[in-house]
């Protein structure tokens, strides 16, 4: 049970004290002055309020019947309302009243998404590129030809009259002469001045080529003694070098030959040590030997060997014997075998000479064979009869030769002629070669180059079978 705060207020005027109670706790104080009846009656109600929502809740779930039910429910619902909403689609449509138009736009449009449409289009696009390629071509020729006049016009001189232009012509011959006298003397001038400029530059490279050669010489020298230098250089390190590998090597042949004599003294002293230690062993083996409990094991173990010897020889023995016995049981059986072998040969022997002389009494037999276009089968040899039955079938039937068995009747050839007169059955593929072909028409009429279209057209007629003169196309 929860603990409820209660708060007093005093009363300023100095009277009763005023109590403050939360709301809660005069709600159950009030609950509590009221009668059992009522307190029971509001609990029922509240429990069928929650169990009503629980119903409620219960309606819209999955698992439960009243769930499936209901979501059946709505999904008819959603279903009414689609096809309500298509029949009024329907209805609200206009109605088309030539349904062949209809179909011939299908056919078309159908025919437009197929390969051969596409490729139709394909080269009606191709021979437009070449004719706006062509047009290109054709206007630029012309913007040159313009360009080449217009070049032209402008190069082209105007011609008149000058007849008064010779009037000073020997004044301006004297003056371009002394002219020309000028420009000589002054050529020659810096002429003169160019070759002493020249001259000068020489003088002043073959100074320099001079002390170049000088520079070089001087260097030369100085690399000769550089060179003599280091060399005499190279030689005393060399000698050095010669004198401290002697000095070492010798002290090396020293150092190793003192090793070795150390070694060998090790040697010998190891070899003693090993003869006194043979020497111990086989004196300690010997006792052994020499030993009662030795003999004794001695004896025992050549007993055993003599058993295990004695075991294996019966062994082979009882072998040796069994290989033999199994020989000549197979020996026995091949003998047999040869003796029932021999029979069945000299039994088939007797057979096929027997077979042998009965062919040889059946060669005079008749041979009998089967006509072609007969079932009876007749002899070689020619019918014997009597003269009366020879002379009595008359010579025409004798003569006469038997009719084919195998030749046409006259109810299948008409058959086949009426076969040839109908007419052939319903294709659908007729419409569409048609369809094709006024297409390919509207393209080659599109175009000015016909030869992608005419393409098209070949390839459709050789993987369909057609020819030129199937359908008029041109």
């Amino acid at each position: 049970m929860t603990q409820s705060k209660v708060h007093y207020c005093r009363n300023p005027s100095s009277g009763l004290s005023n109590l403050i109670l939360h709301k809660t706790e005069w709600e159950r104080i009030t609950r509590q002055t009221k009668p059992q009846e009522n307190r029971l009656e509001q609990e029922n109600k509240y429990l069928q309020a929650l169990i009503e929502q629980s119903r409620a809740w219960m309606k819209n779930w999955p698992d439960t019947v009243e769930g499936c039910i209901a979501k059946a429910e709505k999904k008819k619902k959603n279903q009414r309302a689609r096809e309500l909403a298509t029949i009024k689609e329907f209805a609200n449509r206009k109605i088309v009243k030539n349904n062949e138009e209809v179909i011939e736009q299908a056919r078309q449009q159908i025919f437009e998404g197929s390969c051969y449409g596409n490729k139709l289009v394909s080269a009606l696009h191709e021979s437009k590129d070449q004719e706006e390629r062509e047009a290109q071509i054709n206007f630029k020729k012309e913007i040159k030809q313009k360009e080449k006049e217009q070049e032209q016009k402008k190069t082209k001189t105007v011609t008149f009259c000058t007849f008064d232009l010779d009037k000073d012509s020997d004044i301006m011959k004297e003056q371009r002469k002394c002219i020309e006298v000028e420009n000589s003397k002054t050529n020659k001038e810096m002429f003169e001045k160019q070759k002493e400029e020249e001259a000068k530059a020489k003088e002043k490279q073959k100074q320099a080529d001079i002390t170049d050669a000088q520079l070089m010489k001087r260097l030369l020298e100085l690399e000769h003694e550089a060179e003599t230098k280091m060399k005499l250089v190279e030689k005393q390190a060399l000698d050095q070098c010669a004198t401290e590998y002697k000095k070492t090597k010798d002290e090396l042949a020293k150092w190793e030959a003192d090793y070795v004599a150390k070694i060998e003294a090790c040697r010998k002293e190891q070899e003693q040590l090993n003869c006194q230690i043979k020497q111990v062993h086989e004196r300690v083996i010997k006792e052994y030997r020499e030993s009662s409990k030795m003999k004794n094991n001695f004896d025992a173990t050549k007993q055993l060997q003599l058993e295990k010897k004695k075991i294996f020889d019966d062994f082979l023995a009882k072998y040796i014997k069994r290989g033999e016995d199994r020989a000549a049981k197979k020996e026995r059986k091949n003998a047999e075998k040869k003796k029932q072998d021999r029979k069945n040969n000299k039994t088939i022997a007797d057979i096929n000479k027997s077979m042998a002389e009965a062919v040889n009494q059946r060669q005079g037999v008749n041979k009998c064979y089967c006509d072609r276009q007969c079932y009876i089968t007749k002899s070689e040899k020619p019918r014997i009869m009597k003269k009366a039955t020879r002379d009595a079938i008359e010579p025409e039937v004798r003569a006469a030769k038997p009719l084919p068995y195998f030749g046409p009747q006259r109810k299948l050839l008409a058959d086949l002629r009426r076969r040839e007169k109908e007419p052939s059955p319903w294709s659908g593929t007729n419409s569409i070669h048609m369809l094709f072909f006024k297409n390919a028409e509207k393209t080659l009429n599109e175009c000015k180059n016909k030869i992608p279209a005419r393409k098209v057209i070949d390839e459709y007629n050789k993987y369909n079978g057609l020819n030129r003169t199937t359908f008029n196309y041109d």
